[in-house]
């Protein structure tokens, strides 16, 4: 799927879930509110940039996990993190602008992350589409 826009859903049939996204007015006083967890990340909205592609793992996937400090391969990181290969084309990849923002749950890149001049951010969930 591929949007000249951020749409507000993007229902992935073929997963059975949706990918909901809001953009909300951030201060870096938010920041200590901002608990990670696998339902829901946040972006740096002002990072955010068209076109947004959502698909999934491609061979020679390369992102910048948040926290690494450098680069890595999407399948480095899967098999880092336990993903078995068969799970690994079901976890939905957000791209702005062909470079990888966010990995399904797992992880966001650092080029987006929310830093203390964040003014607005770019909440993603990922829901059961039941």
């Amino acid at each position: 799927y591929t949007f000249d826009y951020v749409p507000e859903r993007i229902i992935i049939q073929e997963l059975g879930k949706t990918i909901i996204l809001s953009k909300q007015d951030f201060c870096c006083s938010d920041l200590a509110v901002v608990i990670p967890d696998n339902r829901c990340d946040y972006l740096d909205y002002d990072r955010v940039a068209v076109p947004v592609t959502v698909r999934n793992y491609q061979p020679g996937d390369r992102f910048y996990p948040l926290g690494l400090g450098g680069s890595k391969k999407l399948k480095d990181f899967f098999i880092d993190n336990k993903i078995p290969p068969r799970k690994r084309h079901t976890i939905p990849i957000i791209l702005f602008q062909d470079k990888i923002a966010w990995v399904g749950g797992l992880r966001i890149d650092e080029r987006f992350r929310i830093t203390p001049a964040t003014r607005n951010a770019l909440k993603i969930r990922l829901v059961s589409s039941a």
